[in-house]
């Protein structure tokens, strides 16, 4: 047998072939057409509707409708960008502004519909408190007065009213942005699916509850006040939460944590979801967050987290504005969130419909595997009792291929294939992350691809395909016999070519298998991979007998490359190593061909295919590192935060300007040019580390870890300048020291009229406080923010510290000269027996340029004259968070 199979192979090479420039030159233009395809419908999306009825007469999802709401909300009746930021008097409005729309609507319901669907409406405001990680960071929260707009939509029976599905979105936007995507998309498509569901002619089994939350980025506020205080919360089976980091594209569902929700997901039109996602977000290596997290936290919910991601570039900045808004993303995102609360208002679903009304129960994420492609026409769900059928049906049929079509004579050349296949994954990854060392460290061209998704591809698929060409090469020699004839040659080079399709066979398949047993639900990626180099290897051996090729992992990997990269390219891919692992990686699995071709003409021709591709990555390094390239432009700008911070405890008061960036290319140059005219004396930017302790940045703490920051000290002011916050003050009140346990018991009082967002920071060992959870104990740094609704200028903290002999005995003594029964002063008693607070706030009407509506000729903002000066400095490819500060330490 083993010889038929030899001289089968020997026949079939001899046969003859096109060479290598004529076969990639046939190969090329269907390569092409499957990327294209695939790429084509992953960015298609549907045709905006105009108007609010069809022609039937029937209510439909119009963007039309919804982006008019986007633009009353984001931008005032000047055209100005409107920032709904919380302590603001914009956030007032907004939450007015929504209360008005959904009277509206339930007027036109009232008029159309009589009682056949009911709308109720609760503006609810409240405070509270809550502990809020981030990246093994904690800051406390003490939230005062904010608001949400509830919203529920029942059939008015107490049977419907029982069991509700909450859709939530927030109303507020972030500093400063007027936050027309994020998430003024989210309220938007609220509201028309409000409308639409109440015009149409259908029974509710289970309400829905929207709710448009006042405050998630102060570090979800209202969405914990909403599921820990509103009287609705007990009546919440599940939750769809509506977000935007992007401005365009479908939205993506990166979080589905139950199985009736996913199989919502097949219900609606066009569902992109992929398990991947949810695996991702859970791992943490996406530095971000949403409102699902408090209700998975504090109602011990779940269901679905949806997000628009494609065009991310502008999250969090000033271009965040409706016109930004690709055409369709709403309309998108509109239709399958009518199709998710039909399915879950239906008799169909098992929410708020099964025996027990319970909130529904959490799936790990391989306990159902699912994901969409080529646009959301396909969407597969199973089960892991299905996948281990599915997969042990894989590894069955594997085993019974590879024992038929293994020359076992040679059967150390398909053991070298198949851990050639991890070899040349890892060289992959090798030559991708060398191509990124030598952009991002020895040309100091950090972030060259920034500009474009595509560009990580054109930058570090090349290198990735070296180093993966390179280790095959490397292994052949081991394999292939020296000054060989050519039939010889030709006859291993059909071995190789064999042997790497058998090996990625077997590879893919234990992958798959032990990724599987593991828990991982991802692993349908490698199953993908496999099967079709399963099915190439099948019709190649049994039908053809010829050189076949896996070809359709590019239709599902070059859609799954384009979508990672939209979503890590802008955000996450802020850092060279992690896009240039992902485009090698999923490059890799895309493009399972590559490693049967480079042996099918020869060691000479490897050779030359590792060299081409060498000359080709040159290039595009070169291109992206020459001095004229910049990462960046106006629509993928550079986004810097920069604080005019006063120093009150000086008097005068003291000026110093703090300049950070997110990501990591350098911007010293940009800095320095911009700032050193206007600093004290012409002084260069200064670098400033930010850890636990930098007060200074305490204001967007814990993000503030992150940061790359510099320190450019500013001239005096006027002497005629009179500083306005001589009333932000932090006093402790209640001050008691018991002798007997060695602890003093305080309330911290900090009043700070006209600031918002004011933080205190301390080091203390704190036995006890009134926040809603124990402190962590030890002598460490605490943080403790507060946020507000506009007008609320008072935040308090009643707490227990722990003090150590030393400490007690100083504060005893200090307590003691307080009340003049001791003489004289000690500098360290005061430092020993004091506790030492640092403290910040914003001035709510020193962002610029939001706050310039709000400005007055006799009132002297130093912040907004300097910020005025500052941007005609700045090039137009940054975007700058230009705020003003108050700090005290």
């Amino acid at each position: 047998m083993t010889k038929v199979a030899i001289r089968e192979t020997v026949t079939t090479i001899a046969r003859p072939q096109l060479s290598f420039l004529r076969s990639l030159l046939l190969l090329a233009p269907f390569l092409y057409g499957l990327v294209y395809v695939s790429v084509r419908l992953h960015y298609t999306l549907p045709a905006p509707q105009q108007d609010l009825f069809d022609a039937t007469g029937a209510a439909q999802f119009s963007e039309k409708q919804a982006m008019k709401y986007i633009w009353d909300l984001a931008v005032h009746p000047d055209n100005s960008p409107r920032y709904r930021i919380l302590g603001t008097e914009e956030m007032v409005e907004t939450e007015e502004y929504l209360i008005k729309a959904v009277e509206k609507i339930r007027d036109e319901v009232v008029a159309k519909m009589g009682g056949l669907h009911q709308i109720e409406i609760w503006h609810q405001t409240g405070s509270g408190a809550h502990l809020f990680e981030f990246m093994e960071k904690q800051v406390w929260k003490k939230y005062y007065e904010v608001g949400n707009v509830v919203v529920r939509l029942s059939d008015g029976t107490d049977a419907s009213k029982a069991n509700a599905v909450l859709v939530n979105a927030h109303a507020d936007s972030t500093l400063p942005s007027p936050g027309a995507a994020d998430d003024l998309v989210g309220c938007a498509t609220m509201l028309e699916a409000l409308r639409v569901m109440a015009l149409t002619p259908r029974k509710l089994t289970n309400s829905v509850v929207f709710l448009f939350n006042g405050a998630e980025e102060s570090l979800q506020d209202a969405s914990h006040l909403f599921i820990t205080q509103h009287p609705l919360k007990s009546s919440i089976r599940a939750v769809i939460n509506l977000e935007a980091c992007g401005v365009g594209g479908p939205e993506i569902v990166f979080q589905a944590t139950s199985e009736e929700m996913i199989r919502a997901l097949a219900h609606t039109p066009r569902p992109y979801a992929t398990v991947v996602a949810t695996e991702i977000f859970s791992s943490g290596l996406i530095l971000s967050d949403t409102d699902f997290r408090q209700f998975a936290q504090y109602g011990n919910l779940t269901g679905l987290d949806m997000a628009i991601v494609q065009g991310s570039y502008l999250y969090h900045t000033r271009l965040d504005m409706p016109e930004q808004i690709e055409a369709g993303a709403l309309q998108h995102m509109g239709e399958n969130t009518l199709a998710l609360l039909n399915y879950l208002t239906s008799a169909e679903t098992l929410m708020g419909n099964s025996p027990s009304a319970v909130p529904l129960p959490l799936a790990h994420p391989s306990d159902t595997i699912f994901f969409s492609a080529l646009g959301g026409k396909l969407f597969f769900i199973y089960s892991r009792a299905q996948a281990t059928l599915l997969y042990g049906g894989m590894a069955a049929i594997t085993a019974i291929v590879v024992s038929d079509r293994v020359d076992w004579s040679r059967k150390g050349v398909y053991i070298a294939g198949a851990v050639g296949v991890f070899g040349s994954f890892v060289g992959a990854l090798v030559g991708a992350n060398l191509a990124a060392f030598v952009t991002g460290v020895v040309m100091n061209k950090s972030l060259a691809w920034f500009r474009h998704e595509a560009f990580p591809v054109v930058l570090y698929a090349p290198p990735a395909f070296i180093g993966a060409t390179l280790f095959q090469r490397t292994l052949s020699n081991f394999i292939r016999t020296p000054f060989a004839s050519d039939i010889i040659d030709l006859q291993e080079n059909s071995l190789l070519e064999h042997a790497a399709m058998v090996g990625q066979v077997v590879y893919y398949t234990l992958a798959t298998v032990v990724g599987h047993a593991f828990g991982l639900g991802s692993t349908y990626l490698s199953a993908l991979t496999g099967t079709s180099v399963l099915v190439a290897l099948l019709v190649n051996d049994y039908v053809i007998k010829r050189g076949s090729r896996s070809m359709s992992p590019l239709l599902l990997g070059g859609e799954g490359l384009v979508g990672i990269l939209d979503m890590f390219v802008p955000l996450t891919g802020r850092m060279d190593f992690i896009v240039a692992s992902l485009t090698a990686g999923i490059g890799y699995l895309a493009v399972p061909m590559f490693l049967p071709f480079v042996h099918r003409y020869g060691a000479m021709t490897t050779s030359r295919i590792a060299l081409g591709l060498t000359f080709f990555s040159a290039a595009t390094i070169g291109w992206f590192t020459r001095p004229s390239w910049n990462s960046f432009d106006r629509m993928h700008p550079k986004r810097l935060l920069i604080l005019h911070m006063e120093n009150t405890t000086t008097s005068p008061p003291g000026f110093e300007l703090h300049v950070a960036a997110v990501d990591g290319a350098p911007f010293f140059d940009l800095v320095a040019e911009a700032t050193q005219p206007l600093s004290e004396g012409n002084a260069l930017p200064i670098p400033h580390l930010v850890n636990d302790h930098s007060s200074d940045w305490d204001i967007i703490f814990p993000v503030s870890q992150f940061l790359t920051s510099y320190r450019v000290p500013l001239p005096p002011t006027p002497s005629s300048y009179a500083s306005p916050w001589s009333s932000f003050t932090v006093t402790a009140q209640k001050n008691v020291l018991n002798s007997i346990k060695q602890t003093r018991s305080l309330e911290i009082v900090m009043d700070h009229p006209g600031l918002m967002w004011p933080v205190i920071a301390f080091d203390a060992d704190v036995l006890s406080w009134d926040l809603s959870e124990a402190p962590e104990r030890g002598n460490i740094r605490h943080h403790v923010k507060s946020a507000a609704s506009y007008g609320v200028s008072r935040f308090t903290l009643s707490l227990t510290i722990q003090l150590t002999k030393e400490q007690f005995e100083a504060a005893v003594r200090q307590n003691q000269r307080s009340k003049g029964q001791r003489a004289g002063d000690s500098e360290e008693d005061r430092a020993l027996g004091s506790l030492r607070i640092d403290y910040s706030g914003l001035d709510s009407k020193g962002m610029y340029p939001a706050s310039s509506r709000h400005e007055t000729p006799e009132v002297f903002k130093p912040g907004m004259t300097f910020f005025s000066i500052l941007e005609k400095r700045l090039p137009p490819e940054v975007d700058a968070m230009l705020l003003s500060a108050v700090g005290i330490t």
